[in-house]
């Protein structure tokens, strides 16, 4: 019996995603530098449910093309895009927590969500305030 191997990005500074990417984008963005970790494997799952909606909703369309189809399709996305947004949230603390010495993983100040170089950027990081 063979393990299939994950390979987990490890970040450097940079561009991961925007505050305009909806937040599964933002998800299947983030999930490289969480790969064979639970939290990448809750993001996996919760992405593959994602998936399964979006077909659900696709196949009933096309099945019945009423307006109760498309309501329940929106109210099923709805909820899912509520939960992806609280799990992004969970998600940033997670990768800020993991990153390197020197890295923070936030928001640059511009909408823009990535790893900075604490010195480059003024936001709150845990290192910086253990040196205190």
């Amino acid at each position: 019996m063979s393990e299939e191997r994950t390979v987990r990005l490890w970040p450097r500074p940079g561009l991961v995603f925007t505050a305009d990417h909806a937040p599964g984008k933002r998800l299947r963005r983030c999930l490289p530098f969480l790969r064979g970790t639970e939290c990448g494997t809750i993001i996996e799952e919760f992405l593959a449910f994602g998936a399964f909606i979006e077909k659900k909703i696709a196949a009933r369309r096309r099945k019945r093309r009423h307006r109760h189809a498309a309501m329940l399709g929106t109210y099923a996305m709805t909820a899912w895009e509520i939960e992806a947004e609280m799990l992004v949230t969970g998600t940033l603390e997670v990768l800020n927590d993991e990153s390197p010495v020197g890295l923070f993983f936030g928001d640059d100040g511009q909408g823009n969500f990535g790893w900075w170089v604490a010195d480059g950027i003024a936001a709150p990081r845990r290192d910086a305030d253990q040196r205190r």
